[in-house]
C-alpha cells in the first residue's frame, strides 16, 4: 500500500511539472504572438506613413540635409506698464528669438525595432548611434532674420494715464531684400473692438555697403489717420529708408504760404504760392562721447580768462549745417526759416 502511494505521488508530481512546463511554453508562445501582432500593427502603421518616418530617418542619418522646421519662436518678455489700483501692471510683450532646444525625443525599443524593420538596408549600429545625436533645428539663414509677423497695440489704463504697448504675438523667418528699402510690417490697433485696424507701419531692411558703419534706417516718416473711440488717431509710419550712420538727418516737411509780389499780371498777391520746405531733423545717437567745458566764472578785468569751469560729457546728435529760406507773409513782412542740411555728433 505504501509502494502504491509513493508511485502515485511520483506520477502526480511528474504530471504537474509537465503541465507547468506546457503552460509556460504556451504562455510564452501567446506573448510572442501578441508581440508579433503588435510589431505587425506598428509596421502596418509605418507602411501607411512610411514616408514621414523615412524623412525622420534621413534627418537622423544626414543632419546637414535635415528638413527640420526653421527655428524662429516667440519667447516671453515681461514689460512693466505702470501702476494700477490693484497693483503693478505688467504685460508679456514678447520677442522673436532665433534659438530652440536641440534635444530630440528619444524613441523606445519597439519603435526602434519597427523603424529598423521598415528600413532593413540601414546598418543597425549606424542607425542607433545616429538616433542618439542631438540635431539642432535649422536657423533662419544668413539672408533672413527672425522677425514679428503679427503685432498688436494694447492699451492699459494706469495711475499716470493711458499707456500703449506693442505686443508681439507671432514670429517667422523673413527674407532680407537685396538692397536697403522699406518692407511691409503690419500693426493692429484697437484689437477686439469695432475700431480694429491693421496699419502698415513699415520696416527698414536690407544690406548696406560693407566696410563702413552705415545701416538701413528710416529717413522719412509720415502719419496716417485711423478711426478710434475718441475720433481720429495719428499713427507714424515709415515712408522711406536709406543707408545712413547712427546719427543722421531725417526729412520733416513744413508748408508755408508765400505772399511774394506777383511776377506777371496773371498772378495775384491774394493767391499765395504754397511752398513745401524740408526743414529736416537729427535722429539717432553717437557712439563716442566727448567732454565739453562751460565757464561759470570769468575774470572781471579780462573777460577772456576763465577762472572756473564745469566739465560735462556730451554725446548728442545735433545739426551741423543749415540753409535759409525766405518768404513773405500776408502782411507783407519778410520771414525766414532754417532747414537742417547735415547732422553730426557734437
Amino acid at each position: 500500500m505504501i509502494k502504491f502511494n509513493c508511485s502515485f505521488s511520483a506520477l502526480f508530481l511528474l504530471f504537474g511539472f509537465s503541465a507547468t512546463i506546457g503552460f509556460s511554453v504556451s504562455n510564452n508562445r501567446r506573448l510572442d504572438t501578441d508581440r508579433l501582432r503588435a510589431d505587425d500593427k506598428m509596421l502596418a502603421e509605418l507602411a501607411e506613413s512610411g514616408s514621414g518616418e523615412r524623412i525622420h530617418l534621413d534627418s537622423w542619418l544626414n543632419p546637414s540635409t535635415s528638413n527640420t522646421k526653421s527655428c524662429c519662436d516667440r519667447v516671453p518678455k515681461k514689460y512693466f506698464v505702470g501702476k494700477g489700483l490693484d497693483g503693478d501692471i505688467s504685460v508679456d510683450m514678447g520677442q522673436c528669438r532665433q534659438s530652440c532646444s536641440a534635444k530630440r525625443t528619444k524613441i523606445n525599443r519597439k519603435e526602434f525595432e519597427a523603424i529598423l524593420k521598415a528600413n532593413y538596408s540601414v546598418d543597425p549600429v549606424e542607425l542607433y548611434l545616429a538616433m542618439q545625436r542631438d540635431v539642432a533645428p535649422k536657423s533662419c539663414g544668413e539672408d533672413s532674420h527672425c522677425l514679428p509677423t503679427r503685432t498688436v497695440v494694447e492699451r492699459h489704463m494706469t495711475m499716470s494715464g493711458m499707456q500703449e504697448v506693442a505686443v508681439i504675438e507671432d514670429c517667422s523667418c523673413m527674407s532680407d531684400p537685396e538692397l536697403c528699402h522699406r518692407v511691409e510690417e503690419r500693426v493692429i490697433h484697437f484689437p477686439g473692438t469695432p475700431f480694429e485696424t491693421s496699419v502698415d507701419v513699415g520696416r527698414c531692411s536690407g544690406p548696406c555697403m560693407s566696410g563702413n558703419a552705415l545701416s538701413c534706417r528710416s529717413t522719412r516718416n509720415k502719419t496716417v489717420a485711423i478711426a478710434g473711440p475718441n475720433g481720429d488717431a495719428c499713427v507714424e509710419v515709415i515712408d522711406k529708408c536709406s543707408c545712413t550712420s547712427s546719427c543722421y538727418r531725417a526729412s520733416s516737411m513744413e508748408h508755408v504760404y508765400d505772399f511774394a509780389p506777383p511776377l506777371d499780371d496773371e498772378t495775384s498777391a491774394d493767391s499765395p504760392a504754397i511752398k513745401v520746405v524740408d526743414v529736416g531733423k537729427c535722429v539717432g545717437e553717437c557712439s563716442t562721447s566727448h567732454h565739453k567745458e562751460r565757464c561759470v566764472l570769468r575774470d572781471k578785468d579780462d573777460n577772456s580768462k576763465c577762472l572756473m569751469s564745469l566739465t560735462r560729457r556730451e554725446n548728442n546728435c545735433v545739426p551741423m549745417g543749415f540753409q535759409l529760406h525766405r518768404f513773405r507773409n500776408k502782411n507783407g513782412t519778410m520771414k525766414s526759416m532754417l532747414s537742417i542740411t547735415d547732422c553730426g555728433c557734437q
